[in-house]
């Protein structure tokens, strides 16, 4: 391959630019670029191990699935699972009542972006799950998914990873 020529603009993150587009469509022109942390689902989920996250770093995912049992008698301590997508990869996450009620009055909703920092990561069935401690939402109003993901299990088997 030859090299790039300096003065060549290196090619943007289509997830910025596609939130751009929303937060300029929508009248919430923002200084601040959010964007979907890059990779976040799969460098999480290529951990073979259950692990418990407790560190600095924070993630921004987008809610690309959301279901509640608030009124589900048979999920007793559940109360919400979520798809979070980072653009590329997506992954289920689930919200015990009791992490629920810690978050007071953040109304999540589909295609909100959020911020996550503390989580633990289990197997169940093969397949990743995230449980989650509270959560922010960053950015609500979108009304489509960012990217093009694909579940998580299904990028973990390609040869790049």
């Amino acid at each position: 391959p030859k090299p790039q020529n300096p003065k060549t603009p290196k090619p943007q993150n289509p997830l910025k630019l596609n939130l751009k587009y929303y937060l300029h469509k929508g009248g919430m022109e923002s200084s601040t670029d959010l964007v979907l942390t890059m990779n976040g689902v799969l460098s999480i989920c290529k951990n073979p191990e259950n692990f418990n996250y407790e560190g600095d770093e924070t993630r921004l995912f987008q809610i690309i699935e959301l279901k509640d049992f608030a009124n589900d008698e048979t999920k007793k301590k559940l109360r919400l699972r979520l798809k979070l997508s980072d653009g590329y990869s997506s992954v289920i996450a689930l919200i015990y009542k009791e992490v629920y009620t810690e978050m007071m009055d953040v109304e999540l909703k589909l295609f909100d972006i959020v911020k996550i920092k503390h989580f633990s990561k289990s197997k169940v069935k093969d397949k990743n799950i995230l449980i989650l401690k509270p959560i922010l939402v960053v950015k609500t109003g979108l009304k489509e998914e960012l990217g093009k993901p694909v579940d998580v299990e299904t990028n973990l088997r390609l040869p790049d990873f």
